[in-house]
This record gives structure tokens, C-alpha cells and sequence, in this order.
């Protein structure tokens, strides 16, 4: 019965009981044994009695002792349904102790008994929140999705090409975590190019546009109540094939502009670098100074670079449907990608926004003279066919003609170098070999 009773004390085995109570009994059995001796020597106590003196013993001792209690505590993040945005001000409760939740979306509630328990979170405007837990001793992370019909919205819209105009069905909108990493928040589009995205938090958000795993358009806005309207134009993947030699040829939106984005290939006839001409339409392969037209397109700096034309060639050289830009038209292009308008009319280095930069590849350019390619536009070193009936320039500068002419009677050109991160306008003369890019006709 003694040992029964010390089963439901935290920490004692029956073992250490029975131990125990034989020290005890052997002790107390002495003691009176020797007490009672000095009285009456010819008297003993039964062992019988020595413990149920123990029993009595015991029984004041433990009596009153109740199993003991152990607590843990919980922390954690509430933060909405799908996304690590923190929610605020939300009311934690578990075991009778509750804690609010802090700006961060942290919480912390200390001293829980330990076991089984009910985490419970609310705050007015979201469901509640409620489960299980196992409470131990110590501390353990919980972390708490919350959703809200009140502080969310919907953000839906069409996503179209931007050279079609033609809806793109089968992109992934993704609504974006304020550390830029992708929430579970997203939506695929339809046939017709329409999406929608439920349970969005109110506040300054980022989405993105994903075809695969390329990201191809990104928008953000600010919303703090009613649902939004986001549409998305996205670059298409435009090819230019020209009927004439069968060529293809890649082209992109810039801005309002749709621009080839490789030099112009098209060689009719092939003239040596010592051929020069004001009126006549000449043709040029860098580095090639024969008249024949398949060794010319055999050398290696026709595929890299296309063909150089003088003036003459260059105002039809382009495909139907597209043109030679004006100077306007390359002012157009600088002024988008940064360039100040007042700067746009200026001769020779324009420097502000840095647009050589932005349109040089960002590879191919000797002495580290890549640019970045942030306009996509990818203007490669070809080189020119100088007025000296020689080729230069080749992996350090590329110049490309435009259709206007200067009010020296020269033609405004655009040059641009391996070691300067701007765009020269100047006026050159007509029988120079520069590069050509087209631009498609409105």
C-alpha cells in the first residue's frame, strides 16, 4: 500500500520507496526499540507495530503532496494565408495565458502547462484561428496562417502580347513576399489571357509575370481596399523574316518603337573595301574584299556582324514593312532609355542615362567594353568601312545610319564605343560602310 501510494509522485521509483521505507523502519525500529529498553528491559516492540508507526509516518508526510506541474511556453509568426506578410494585433491564447502579436507578426505566451492544449488566434476582421497542440517543457514554435475577408482583395486582368496584342494564355502571375520571395498567392491565364488573385493583403505589392521560369513582366501597386484591375503587356518573342533572302531576323518593343534587334544581313552584291561611293548602293563584308557573293557570306563576320552599307544602300536596304529610322526616331529610342531631351539634340557624346550602356550587348565588346543590354537592343561591335577604302573598328565600335541628313548636307549617324557609356550623334559622309538596323513602320 506504501508503494502504491508513491505512484503517483513524479520522479520516485518503487525501488527507491522500498529502500527508503527499510532505512525508515530499520531507524525508528532502533531508536524506540533502545528508548523503551532503558524503561522496560524486559519489553520489545513488534515489528508489526514499527510499521504501522512508518505507514503513519508516511502517510503525514505525502499526504498532501500533489503531483507536480511543468509549463512551456510558444512563440512564433501569424502572418497572412499564403504569404509571409505579418499580421498585427491578433489575440494568442493557450491554457488560460494569452500574448498580442507584435508589428513583425511575432508572438510569444509563457508559462502553459505542459500536454495537451487549444492555440487559439483571433483579431476582428479575420477567421479564427484554432488547433492542437503538445506543450513540453521549454519553448516551441507555432506559426499561424490567418486568413481575412475584410484586409485582402482580388486582383484580376488580361494579360496581351505587346506586338500582337493577342491574349497569352498559360503565363503564371505570382504575387511577390515583401523580400521578394514568391508567395503561394498565384494564378495561371486562361485561353483569353485572364487571370485572378484571391486573399491579396492590403499595401504596396509586387507581382510578377512567369513564362516557365523566366520572369517577363513585373507591376506594383498600392491597394488598401476594393478589388484591382491589372492588366499585364508582356514582350512577345517577335521574328522578322525577310521574303527577299529568306532571312529571319529577331525584333522588340522598346518603348512604342519596335526595333530590329540584330544588324542587317541583306547583301544583294558585294563590293572590296576600296570601292567608294556617294550615289552608288554599296554593299560590305568586314573583312572580305572580293565581289563574290558566296565567299562573301562564307566569311565569319558576315554571320556575326551582317553586312556594312554606304548611305545610298542603307535607305533601301530595309524589308517591306519596315525602314531606316530618322534621326527623330533615334531620339525617340535615347530619350526612353534615359536620356535627357535636352540632351537629344546635342553633337557628338550625349552621356546622360547612360544609353550606350543600355544598348550596347553585354558581351562580344573588347578591353571590358560590354555594355548590359538593358534595352535589349544588343548593338554589337561590327566595326565600319572607313573613307580611306579600309575596314576598322571591329570589337570596339559600331556605327549605324540613319535616314537624315545634318544642315552640313552630312547624315546624322549613331556611334558608339567600346570605353564610353553614352551615344554620339554626328554627321558623317555618305560613301563611309556603317551598320543598319530597321525599324518597322506604324
Amino acid at each position: 500500500r506504501v508503494i502504491l501510494l508513491f505512484d503517483n509522485q513524479k520522479n520516485v521509483t518503487q525501488k527507491q520507496i522500498k529502500s527508503w521505507i527499510r532505512r525508515v523502519k530499520n531507524r525508528i525500529f532502533n531508536i524506540i526499540n533502545l528508548k523503551i529498553h532503558k524503561r522496560m528491559t524486559n519489553s520489545t516492540i513488534s515489528e508489526e507495530s514499527i510499521s504501522i508507526l512508518i505507514l503513519v509516518l508516511i502517510l503525514l508526510t505525502f499526504g498532501s503532496c500533489q503531483k507536480s506541474v511543468t509549463k512551456g511556453d510558444i512563440e512564433g509568426i501569424i502572418f497572412f494565408s499564403g504569404t509571409n506578410i505579418p499580421v498585427n494585433d491578433v489575440k494568442v491564447e493557450a491554457g488560460g495565458v494569452s500574448a498580442f502579436s507584435k508589428e513583425n507578426g511575432s508572438y510569444r505566451i509563457e508559462g502553459i502547462e505542459t500536454g495537451t492544449q487549444t492555440l487559439s488566434a483571433e483579431r476582428t476582421g479575420f477567421i479564427p484561428f484554432s488547433t492542437e497542440i503538445t506543450v513540453q517543457e521549454g519553448s516551441i514554435t507555432v506559426l499561424i496562417p490567418m486568413q481575412s475577408p475584410v484586409f485582402t482583395f482580388t486582383v484580376q486582368g488580361v494579360i496581351t502580347g505587346d506586338f500582337t496584342g493577342d491574349p497569352q494564355p498559360g503565363l503564371t502571375v505570382v504575387l511577390l513576399n515583401p523580400d521578394g520571395s514568391e508567395s503561394d498567392i498565384f494564378a495561371v491565364t486562361d485561353s483569353g489571357g485572364n487571370y485572378q488573385l484571391h486573399n491579396v493583403p492590403f499595401g504596396e505589392r509586387t507581382f510578377i509575370v512567369k513564362s516557365s521560369n523566366s520572369v517577363v513582366s513585373q507591376n506594383n501597386i498600392a491597394q488598401l481596399s476594393a478589388d484591382y484591375e491589372l492588366s499585364f503587356e508582356i514582350t512577345e518573342p517577335m521574328v522578322l523574316s525577310d521574303a527577299r533572302d529568306g532571312k529571319n531576323y529577331d525584333a522588340k518593343k522598346i518603348g512604342d518603337q519596335i526595333w530590329m534587334v540584330e544588324n542587317l544581313a541583306y547583301l544583294p552584291l558585294v563590293s572590296p573595301s576600296d570601292w567608294g561611293s556617294d550615289t552608288l548602293a554599296l554593299y560590305y563584308v568586314y573583312g572580305y574584299q572580293g565581289t563574290d557573293l558566296n565567299q562573301a557570306i562564307a566569311v565569319t563576320s558576315y554571320s556575326s556582324y551582317g553586312v556594312l552599307y554606304n548611305w545610298t544602300a542603307a535607305k533601301t536596304a530595309c524589308p517591306e514593312g519596315w525602314h531606316l529610322p530618322n534621326d527623330d526616331e533615334w531620339k525617340q529610342l535615347e530619350i526612353y532609355l534615359g536620356m535627357e531631351p535636352e540632351d537629344a539634340d546635342l553633337v557628338r557624346w550625349r552621356l546622360t542615362g547612360g544609353v550606350g550602356k543600355k544598348l550596347k550587348s553585354d558581351s562580344g565588346w573588347d578591353s571590358n567594353g560590354n555594355g548590359n543590354n538593358y534595352s535589349g537592343f544588343n548593338a554589337i561591335p561590327g566595326g565600319f568601312r572607313a573613307e580611306a577604302g579600309n575596314f576598322g573598328g571591329i570589337g570596339t565600335y559600331c556605327n549605324f545610319w540613319t535616314a537624315s541628313m545634318s544642315a552640313l548636307s552630312l547624315t546624322w549617324n549613331r556611334f558608339l564605343s567600346f570605353d564610353n557609356d553614352g551615344v554620339s550623334r554626328y554627321g558623317q559622309k555618305r560613301n563611309l560602310g556603317f551598320s543598319v538596323r530597321c525599324l518597322k513602320d506604324d
